[in-house]
């Protein structure tokens, strides 16, 4: 029940999207697939630490490097449905971290495009079960202008990408994905 209370609030918080935000349970997927995932995981919570020390240049960084990890995710064991999910969710998140590489957009430009890029995230990694770390799903209900914003964390203790120092501590665990 909780998981479902969890799916339907990142469902609203992010608006409708292109790609299939459903949980699906592929976790018998290709190991090689789920260690991208995992690979890539790594590379977001680079951009999640850059934004929460509001440093737009290291956030650039970080998101190149993200970008990288999505496109090297190997797909080529998965059935055509996990195929197409993957995809779509990687596709998506390609297109997010472009947003944030991109020098001529402000911080807070930055943050609205990493919300997005959540939420493939941890689609991604709760589908396919791919994190080899406890990961924490943060919210925190005063981001994106009072409409609440989500974000992964490897630590239990918040630190906010979506404010960094000016509420470096606002938000809560949602979820801890084992």
């Amino acid at each position: 029940m909780k998981n479902l209370i969890i799916l339907l609030l990142i469902s609203i918080a992010f608006g409708a999207t292109a790609q299939d935000t459903a949980i699906k349970d592929y976790s018998k997927a290709d190991k090689i697939t789920k260690k991208g995932i995992d690979e890539a995981l790594v590379s977001y919570l680079k951009v999640k630490d850059a934004l929460v020390a509001t440093n737009k240049g290291e956030a650039q960084t970080a998101a190149i490097e993200l970008k990288t990890a999505i496109e090297a995710i190997s797909a080529d064991k998965l059935t055509v449905e996990q195929r197409q999910y993957l995809n779509a969710h990687c596709s998506y998140i390609v297109k997010q971290s472009l947003s944030i590489q991109n020098d001529s957009i402000d911080i807070e430009q930055k943050r609205a495009a990493f919300e997005k890029v959540t939420q493939s995230m941890y689609a991604l990694i709760k589908s396919f079960k791919a994190n080899k770390i406890e990961v924490y799903l943060q919210y925190c209900p005063m981001a994106m202008d009072g409409n609440g914003a989500f974000w992964l964390s490897d630590r239990e203790t918040i630190m906010n990408p979506y404010f960094g120092n000016l509420m470096l501590h606002c938000g809560d665990v949602e979820e801890v994905i084992e």
